[in-house]
């Protein structure tokens, strides 16, 4: 070989390598997630692929959702005597995907099972249509038995389940401390004593592991409607206090009682640990004044 092919040849061995080492370097792509097994021609609809976690499950039911996807409901989670008639209700958010007739059951914040997903699928036969449940659990295994046995025995008329709460005129024996109205609704006698007590109530829930994603505050001048609704979109962190808790609630008013009740709050000494609600709060009452 010439000298001159030999460094042709060099050359292009260098360009090669080169190349290969680039392509080597570049990250994967990742395979779209998968939610059930799938092989050649089959998809295992029994056993979800737990494995990749609630995040994962979410994302894809978010990035498949049609219609009023992502709403959330009240689903029971144990049944009683009577399979027909459940005892304990709790928040979940319901995702519908699109084209495959499935819904997605994800619990939040408070739920017992949390996290969980319950995965119902339409099976259409000869003899009708019929639901199929399946899912993961990720937290209390007991707590999530039941909730996906609650969901088996009432899968006939899930659709009416997921849209509304039970009727108040249901006498439902709520194990004690579940109920919506021990839970999510705080009752007091002015608007001082709002913000103080709805904090008293978010300590007592997350301590019972029963964190609820909103309160609602009334006082005896509020004609039926909440002074003000207190939302957390993700729960605070383990170990926080009535102030940390506060301090990353959002807040809305539904009467004059709202505006009140936070002016009292952040104009007194708590106001001073709670900067950020304090802030929300003032442009909630700015909003609602404006109105």
């Amino acid at each position: 070989m010439g000298r001159l092919n030999y460094f042709r040849y060099f050359r292009l061995m260098l360009v090669v390598a080169s190349g290969l080492l680039a392509a080597s370097c570049e990250p994967k792509q990742d395979k779209p997630f998968q939610p059930f097994p799938t092989g050649s021609g089959w998809v295992d609809m029994s056993r979800p692929n737990c494995g990749a976690g609630y995040a994962a499950f979410e994302t894809y039911a978010k990035q498949h959702a049609w219609g009023l996807s992502g709403y959330e409901a009240v689903q029971p989670t144990t049944v009683g005597a009577d399979p027909t008639r459940p005892t304990l209700w709790a928040k979940v958010k319901v995702y519908a995907l699109e084209g495959s007739g499935e819904l997605y059951i994800f619990t939040r914040f408070g739920h017992p099972a949390h996290p969980a997903v319950l995965i119902k699928s339409l099976i259409m036969t000869t003899e009708g249509a019929s639901w199929s449940v399946v899912g993961c659990p990720w937290g209390p295994r007991d707590d999530y038995r039941r909730f996906a046995t609650a969901s088996r025995m009432l899968s006939d008329g899930f659709m009416g389940e997921i849209q509304q709460r039970p009727s108040p005129f249901d006498k439902i024996a709520y194990p004690l401390g579940q109920s919506p109205e021990e839970n999510e609704l705080v009752h007091v006698r002015t608007a001082a004593q709002v913000v103080g007590a709805v904090a008293d109530r978010a300590v007592a829930l997350k301590a019972d592991q029963r964190f609820m994603t909103t309160l609602y505050a009334f006082t005896k001048l509020d004609d039926g409607m909440a002074a003000l609704n207190l939302t957390w979109i993700n729960e605070p962190a383990s170990g926080a206090d009535r102030y940390a808790i506060i301090d990353v609630a959002r807040v809305s008013y539904q009467s004059n009682e709202g505006p009140r009740a936070t002016a009292a709050w952040c104009d007194g000494p708590d106001g001073k640990r709670t900067p950020r609600f304090c802030a929300t709060a003032a442009r909630e009452t700015a909003f609602w004044l404006k109105d």
